[in-house]
């Protein structure tokens, strides 16, 4: 076993600080406060014996866990020292005190001049070291208040993420709740709208009816175009004309230039008996029963796209798109408008 340093200098506690300075074997000791003495240890009959050259001759024997008597130079001494952990209960002669051990040294409660400090290596009793107690004590409040503020700042901050959080959720799912609900709104008053129209489509005039279901692909194509071109941006002039043909040239519409002078001519005459207490019923009206004659045609999903796109882009007006659904709606043909698209998006 390796002897220890002469002094203890470098070897630590259970705390992990400076044990006190001195220098101690098993016959001497040298320290600071007490200087150099000799001292002998033995036992006999249950009792310790200890021969000291400066504090003379000391009988000791223990009565209980953590009390014993003793005999210093004739003069009785009582110690006890209670409990587990950093507080003990402290026994003697002239009363009882309470302390308590810290990384200073212990702190006596009932009786300050009894406390010790070590600093270093370096102990220290009585008055000097009550008063750096106290100091370690008034610092070691305000760290241990700091780190409790500091603390529930962390318990706050989180609290208040986690709040954020629940109510940007929230938000999310209600906004998504709204959307939906006037989705079905606006799907349910559109519903409605197309069952008022299948009514008003079996009252229109046989002339009109009868005229449209003997129309041919190109004539039918011709009365789409001016509907949704014309009708659907407020214009009824026949000089419109000229600017749809440029723009029909190459497209699946094209073969409805050759009849859309006559068409149009036929569903202006057609405008002047429209029944004015009912705005845009005849005309949806008709537009539906186009839909129906092109329900089946194999390009009729082509053909929608071509009218969006050639007639509607790239600023449609709200008369166009009321337009466009219910041709969409009457031609059979489903499409899944841009509310529930960014819907399902958000959902993902």
């Amino acid at each position: 076993m390796a002897e220890p340093a002469l002094t203890n200098w470098g070897k630590k506690d259970e705390q992990g600080k400076q044990v006190r300075i001195e220098h101690r074997t098993a016959y001497t000791r040298a320290s600071r406060t007490a200087g150099i003495s000799l001292r002998a240890q033995t036992k006999a009959a249950g009792i310790n014996v200890t021969l000291n050259s400066q504090h003379g001759l000391r009988l000791s024997h223990r009565l209980t866990q953590g009390t014993q008597v003793a005999l210093q130079n004739g003069r009785f001494v009582l110690v006890g020292r209670y409990g587990k952990g950093p507080h003990k209960l402290n026994l003697s002669k002239s009363g009882i005190s309470v302390s308590t051990r810290n990384q200073l040294g212990t702190f006596n409660w009932l009786k300050p001049n009894r406390s010790s400090a070590k600093l270093w290596g370096i102990q220290v009793r009585g008055k000097k070291a009550a008063q750096m107690q106290i100091i370690y004590g008034v610092f070691s409040l305000i760290g241990q208040a700091l780190y409790a503020a500091g603390y529930v700042l962390i318990m706050i901050i989180n609290l208040g993420m986690w709040l954020i959080s629940k109510i940007w959720a929230a938000a999310r799912y209600l906004g998504h709740a709204l959307q939906v609900k006037a989705l079905d709104r606006r799907l349910a008053k559109a519903q409605k709208h197309h069952n008022a129209l299948l009514q008003r489509r079996q009252t229109l005039p046989d002339v009109w009816t009868k005229t449209l279901e003997a129309s041919s692909h190109a004539q039918l194509l011709a009365s789409l175009v001016w509907i949704l071109s014309a009708w659907g941006r407020g214009e009824a002039s026949l000089e419109y004309l000229a600017q749809l043909k440029t723009t029909l040239v190459a497209t699946l519409l094209e073969p409805g230039l050759v009849e859309l002078e006559v068409q149009a001519i036929q569903l202006n005459q057609w405008a002047e008996d429209f029944d004015a207490q009912k705005p845009l019923d005849d005309e949806l009206a008709i537009l539906g029963l186009l839909g129906q004659q092109l329900a089946h045609h194999p390009q009729a999903v082509e053909i929608v796209y071509a009218l969006d796109e050639q007639l509607i882009q790239p600023k449609p007006t709200k008369l166009q798109m009321m337009m466009r659904d219910t041709l969409i709606k009457f031609m059979e043909l489903s499409y899944q408008p841009l509310e529930q698209e960014a819907i399902k998006l958000n959902n993902e």
